[in-house]
């Protein structure tokens, strides 16, 4: 009996998929350049002072951290990288007595996990940053 064939976002999801699977297997090694083109992001927060910076769109780790700490210091001190991706989505969410920082390879997944951080703290929370890093 012959397989179905499988609709577009079937096959979107099929590959997103493979390419998850992938990444575990290979336990995150480098890939090609074009594959890593534009894909690391980071937010630096201070609960200090409730000042944050972001960056995306970095083709390596390292000047994604510095950027994200350059943009929260010129606001603030006592900044912290609180959440680094590569690929995926991050967010920021604060409150008046606490923060939480998430990452997913959705938006909605990032913002779920940031809610979910700074509940544990807080009330009357919002998302600062949200971002996804390709």
């Amino acid at each position: 009996m012959p397989h179905p064939t499988p609709t577009r976002s079937r096959l979107s999801r099929l590959l997103a998929q493979a390419a998850v699977a992938l990444t575990l297997l290979t336990g995150g090694l480098a890939l090609p350049d074009a594959a890593q083109a534009q894909g690391y992001g980071a937010i630096a927060y201070s609960p200090a002072t409730g000042q944050w910076g972001w960056s995306r769109g970095y083709r390596t780790r390292a000047p994604a951290y510095t950027r994200a700490m350059n943009e929260c210091r010129a606001r603030g001190r006592g900044c912290q990288v609180v959440v680094q991706v590569q690929h995926a989505c991050a967010s920021l969410a604060t409150g008046p007595r606490g923060w939480g920082a998430g990452w997913g390879y959705t938006l909605a997944r990032a913002n779920a996990e940031a809610l979910g951080a700074c509940r544990r703290h807080s009330r009357n929370w919002s998302v600062g940053v949200d971002f996804c890093s390709n």
